[in-house]
């Protein structure tokens, strides 16, 4: 069973549609794609599957990393964290809030110079 899909000029739709058979090639990209993962690590897994798919493979008979125009991630750690990576100053300071003993205006007005240092506005 796999997910039909439909492929125009270039983007690739999941129909939400369960089909027999199996899928005709991998969508593992496109789905990382569609969960968020960054630009720049899409954009080297496909550099990376191009390289694998003309069979570029080293002396050890192992894959080589495609050299591409983006090769490594630069200082960037490769490595995403499963909720995204760092907690911004605003989830640090939601962290910090005692809502129990906060009255309710006070909770308002918390929450308000929050909107204002994440850049919001009012």
């Amino acid at each position: 069973m796999n997910v039909l899909v439909s492929e125009t000029s270039g983007t690739i739709s999941f129909l939400r549609k369960i089909v027999p058979g199996a899928a005709d090639q991998s969508y593992g990209i496109e789905v990382a794609r569609l969960a968020g993962v960054p630009d720049a690590v899409i954009a080297r897994a496909r550099e990376v599957l191009a390289n694998l798919e003309a069979t570029q493979y080293s002396r050890d008979d192992l894959p080589r990393l495609a050299a591409g125009e983006h090769g490594p991630l630069g200082d960037e750690d490769p490595q995403l964290g499963l909720f995204g990576g760092r907690p911004s100053a605003v989830e640090l300071a939601l962290g910090e809030i005692d809502l129990e003993s906060m009255t309710p205006l006070e909770a308002f007005d918390r929450l308000r110079k929050l909107k204002e240092e994440a850049g919001h506005g009012s």
